[in-house]
């Protein structure tokens, strides 16, 4: 799964959660970065951001 630079240096991720089939391993997001190591097929089922970060409605929070 790639994240490109825009998203890690736009918002601040303080809770996501995931689904993975059948394993997920590891996930962490900080300020201006976001790690996520899995085996297997990874779905991102939810991405919240810290009240008052710079998110407009409509745009891509995760690919």
């Amino acid at each position: 799964m790639l994240i490109s630079e825009f998203f890690l240096k736009r918002f601040f991720c303080f809770l996501i959660l995931f689904t993975a089939f059948p394993f997920l391993l590891y996930s962490q997001a900080v300020p201006d970065r976001v790690t996520i190591t899995a085996r297997g097929p990874l779905q991102v089922s939810e991405v919240r951001v810290k009240l008052g970060d710079s998110v407009l409605s409509g745009d891509i929070l995760a690919v």
